[in-house]
């Protein structure tokens, strides 16, 4: 949700729409136009406009909008007057579906998730790809700590990855769970912390290391 009010969300559909929480009223709707690329995992071929858009943020000075869809990344302009305008395809390189198109808090960088298990980082300020964190399994969330400094993704293989952002490191693995994790992971407040959930019903917290540990159960 986006500090001067408005609310963006992904609908069931190739497009997504802004609302004012003040008034209730419809700001914009955008279509989400992708194109067609071939889904190795599911074992078909996508044509434009066949895929829903998967997420939607906002960036923190409320002048993007980050959406997800198919293989791609798109990167929205957002007026002062609520109406979304052109967009930039990010060259992510993905390969599969991607989902969790965020902001860092700083809004320098936008991170994505995808199905072909990895995640990776665009720099938005010179428009490249800045840092890639590879996989076992899928990929639906990841989090930037609130410095900045680390990124936690949770894979479908049930466990939660800790990165260095700027090398591009493992730091630790947590491991635990039972079942994959699709969307649960999370930073505290202060960053020293980490909570992830899972489809063994359970949500675990961990601390987070002050060095390169290795794996953690």
């Amino acid at each position: 949700m986006a500090a001067s009010g408005e609310l963006s969300n992904a609908e069931k559909s190739s497009s997504f729409v802004v609302w004012n929480l003040k008034t209730k009223n419809l700001c914009g709707k955008k279509e989400f136009i992708g194109g067609e690329f071939e889904c190795h995992s599911r074992g078909k071929h996508f044509q434009q406009g066949q895929y829903v858009a998967t997420s939607v943020a906002f960036s923190p000075d409320n002048r993007y909008i980050v959406a997800t869809g198919g293989n791609e990344v798109h990167l929205y302009e957002f007026g002062s007057d609520g109406e979304v305008g052109d967009h930039t395809t990010i060259a992510f390189g993905f390969e599969d579906f991607t989902y969790c198109g965020t902001f860092s808090p700083s809004g320098r960088w936008i991170m994505a998730t995808s199905d072909d298990k990895t995640v990776r980082v665009w720099d938005v300020a010179n428009n490249k790809l800045y840092q890639r964190f590879d996989h076992p399994d899928k990929v639906r969330q990841a989090v930037f700590s609130p410095d900045e400094r680390l990124v936690l993704t949770g894979c479908h293989d049930g466990t939660a990855r800790l990165w260095n952002l700027e090398t591009g490191d493992a730091i630790c693995c947590f491991e635990g769970h039972a079942d994959q994790i699709e969307y649960g992971v999370a930073f505290s407040t202060k960053g020293d912390l980490i909570a992830t959930g899972s489809y063994d019903k359970t949500v675990k917290i961990w601390r987070v290391p002050a060095k390169k540990t290795g794996r953690h159960t």
